[in-house]
């Protein structure tokens, strides 16, 4: 079955009725499938590898030994031989540390993959995060087979009954994310005893590798592109050709040259665009090489060092990792080789040299420096032979990855907010920073979320996930959005040399600024994404572009996840109504809430949904920018999150209801709730006072910030007012043209120069 992942390899989608190649081939019967185990950190994972892989230094020993924590992904491979066939089963033991989510999905395959899902017995069930696990594998890995392993039996009381019961339990817990996959069974292990329970049966782990590696035998029989097993002998030739060249110190070639190489190996390769998919699915998930097909810009390349890849993709995370548990022995001379849980020889890098490079610690808090990547890096340019001045294409790379952007640092003792800056903007001794929004620490302001929409006057959606919002995709969003619009806040960006404490950068949330008209926000709760335009009135085209924009950012990173789909949904335009409602290609849409039939111009009208003339505007929505937005934007937001009331007394706070009800119903017209009658209750304040009744005036007021249910913002109603007029009278600025230039001004260099020599 043909999969979109593919498509970017011969830069075309093969039509339905795409006949198979006819071309008799001598074909080579071939079993092989991967193993991925996932689970939190500390649950056993890697004990378990180890006991099905038999590794002497942990098998032949009575007592269980220390495992260190798993840095990045490990990789292993055992052969079964099931029915006189051997199976190659290829292990992979992704880290459960969270701080790997983002990176993890480009490490596990979407293919013919068997996904144990491990958690701890001996602990309690947490039925939630079980069920996040199941979910998260089948969004990345939709056809994957999914079995259940609880490890530390020997560590449980209840004995063997107890554990069966306790499987019972778990596997109805998860009976919904269970439903439509393979499912091989929920296994008790002890790695203490070498010991398996299954069905009410104990048996040995060479038991369970062998049950495993049937399943995996019997999928390779019935995969519809390689039936029984049998693989053209071409694929066996070209995989042998892209180890060679992976030998020789390519680890990436264009889709282009790929296919160079494979018609090498057949010439049919060249022409049948559907086989080439189907071979290059193939040795995506034997390891052999990885392409990612969904992925905007890097489906063009191929990379044929899935190592070197998971490497530098995982380079970051295990420094944060390993300063996270070891920062406590820094010193500032050194780390001491017995750290808590890693030996030094485990690293990629010098931990005394990287973290003489980031005295501050702003890393952690998602800041990269340039001194800091060149330690980071320096072990996997030295892998392909390039020297430390080579940095910039890794930094690149995780650029196309959407992990981190450059910015703007900031000048001494002045407090900025993340950008992305022209050229002429920049000095010439200023060298970028680089924003990791997946290592962003603070909550996006809830006094934005709260207050924000209803001053908003643009279109408002909402954006659902199911099962659930994968790992990472988040951060990815924020990157991309980063790349395509004038300028970002994520937050407060001070001096690198001071507390870096003050360095708050917002991890579920973000304010967009596109023109000097357009403004957007966005941000995530649970399983949404919640988007909020303004728009000068009378100029609703660029907000539209803008939130079509961002939207086409969201649907390209759920394309990458096959298991995972979005339900776009809008408020009711009908007055009166706000229920949320699902946007669809239907004739019409009904509102639940209300009972309106909604016509499709209604719908685009009410959400701002209009799709570019061309696609690719939506790569660069606008052309220009205001420097000064994001300062006062944050000295705002300060004046509400610091303004606070004390608690009232319950007198104070009836006498207080008394005087307020009795100034509201003198008044027909009065507003009752929320942030308006705080507004006009502030008004009656201004009238006392102009009218030299200050007595009256200063009851009034006391009153108001007694009984108000919004401390926050009775303090600070015009602070909101000054808001409200930023977003809707912005100030009058400079247009600059910046046509084809990335996201710092620089003209990128194409990813594919990234792999040449």
């Amino acid at each position: 079955m043909w999969c979109k992942r593919w498509w970017g390899v011969c830069g075309a989608e093969p039509s339905p009725g795409t006949a198979r190649s006819q071309v008799q081939e001598a074909t080579v019967q071939i079993f092989k499938q991967t193993l991925v185990l996932v689970g939190d950190a500390g649950v056993g994972k890697t004990s378990v590898r180890k006991c099905l892989l038999k590794e002497p230094s942990f098998w032949e020993k009575k007592d269980v030994p220390l495992v260190t924590p798993t840095l990045g992904v490990d990789h292993a491979e055992v052969k079964v031989n099931i029915q006189g066939n051997q199976v190659v089963m290829l292990i992979e033991d992704p880290s459960g540390n969270p701080l790997y989510a983002t990176t993890q999905p480009f490490c596990i395959p979407t293919q013919r993959s068997i996904v144990a899902v491990v958690w701890d017995l001996s602990d309690r069930f947490n039925e939630d995060a079980l069920r996040q696990r199941i979910n998260n594998a089948r969004m990345h890995s939709p056809t994957a087979a999914i079995m259940l392993i609880g490890t530390h039996r020997d560590a449980c009381r209840e004995g063997d009954d107890g554990i069966q019961k306790l499987i019972t339990v778990v596997e109805q817990a998860v009976l919904m994310s269970l439903a439509g996959c393979t499912f091989l069974g929920t296994f008790a292990v002890s790695c203490k005893n070498r010991t398996v329970q299954h069905e009410g049966k104990t048996v040995k782990f060479k038991e369970l590798l062998r049950m495993i590696a049937q399943a995996a035998h019997d999928r390779c029989l019935q995969d519809a592109n390689f039936l029984n097993g049998n693989v053209p002998s071409s694929v066996v030739t070209l995989a042998r050709k892209i180890i060679e060249m992976r030998t020789q110190g390519s680890w990436m070639v264009t889709s282009t040259e790929f296919k160079a190489t494979a018609s090498s190996a057949a010439s049919r390769y060249h022409f049948d665009i559907r086989e080439l998919g189907r071979v290059t699915s193939l040795l995506d998930s034997w390891r052999v090489l990885l392409h990612y097909g969904a992925h905007p810009t890097l489906r063009k390349q191929v990379f044929t060092d899935p190592i070197w890849l998971y490497g530098v993709l995982n380079v970051l995370n295990i420094y944060n990792h390993y300063y996270s548990e070891n920062a406590s022995t820094y010193s500032g001379t050194g780390i001491h080789a017995n750290s808590k849980t890693f030996t030094i020889s485990e690293l990629p890098f010098v931990p005394s040299d990287a973290f003489a490079k980031d005295p501050t610690n702003s890393f952690t808090r998602g800041i990269l420096t340039l001194p800091l990547a060149m330690v980071l890096f320096k072990h996997h340019l030295a892998l392909i032979k390039r020297s430390i001045k080579d940095v910039s294409q890794c930094i690149q790379l995780l650029m196309y990855f959407d992990l981190l952007y450059p910015v703007i640092p900031p000048q001494e003792g002045q407090a900025i907010l993340p950008t992305t800056d022209l050229p002429d903007q920049r000095q010439e001794d200023e060298t970028p920073i680089y924003l990791l929004p997946f290592l962003f620490t603070h909550p996006f302001p809830s006094v934005l979320t709260d207050v924000m929409p209803s001053l908003m006057n643009g279109s408002t959606k909402k954006v659902v996930f199911e099962p659930g919002l994968p790992e990472g995709l988040f951060a990815r969003l924020t990157t991309r959005i980063a790349r395509c619009v004038k300028r970002l806040y994520v937050g407060k960006l001070e001096n690198l040399t001071q507390d870096p404490s003050k360095n708050i950068l917002w991890k579920s949330g973000g304010w967009v600024q596109d023109s000097d008209t357009t403004r957007l926000m966005y941000w995530v709760a649970k399983n949404e994404i919640y988007l909020c335009t303004n728009v000068r009135s009378g100029e609703g085209l660029p907000c539209r572009r803008l939130m079509e924009g961002v939207m086409q950012s969201i649907r390209s990173l759920v394309g990458e996840h096959q298991g995972c789909t979005l339900k776009e949904m809008m408020r009711c335009p009908v007055q009166g109504c706000s229920t949320w409602v699902v946007i669809s290609d239907s004739a019409s849409v009904r509102c639940e809430g209300c009972g309106s039939e909604l016509v499709p111009t209604e719908v685009l009208e009410a959400t701002g949904c209009l799709v570019p003339e061309k696609k690719e505007d939506t790569m660069r929505y606008s052309e220009v920018f205001s420097k000064d937005d994001g300062e006062r934007v944050n000295e705002l937001i300060d004046m509400i999150e610091q303004s606070d009331v004390a608690e009232p007394s319950p007198k104070d706070v009836e006498e207080a209801n008394t005087l307020i009800d009795g100034i509201l119903q003198g008044d027909a017209d009065a507003p009752t709730q929320g942030l308006e009658k705080m507004k006009y209750l502030l008004g009656k304040v201004d009238q006392l006072n102009a009218s030299n009744d200050t007595s009256a005036a200063e009851g009034l007021e006391k009153a108001i910030n007694v009984t108000s249910t919004y401390n926050k913002l009775v303090s600070s109603a015009r602070a909101l007012d000054q808001l409200l007029e930023l977003l809707t009278n912005p100030p009058p600025i400079k247009v600059n043209s910046i046509s084809g230039l990335g996201s710092t001004g620089e003209r990128l260099a194409p990813v594919s120069d990234l792999g040449k020599q």
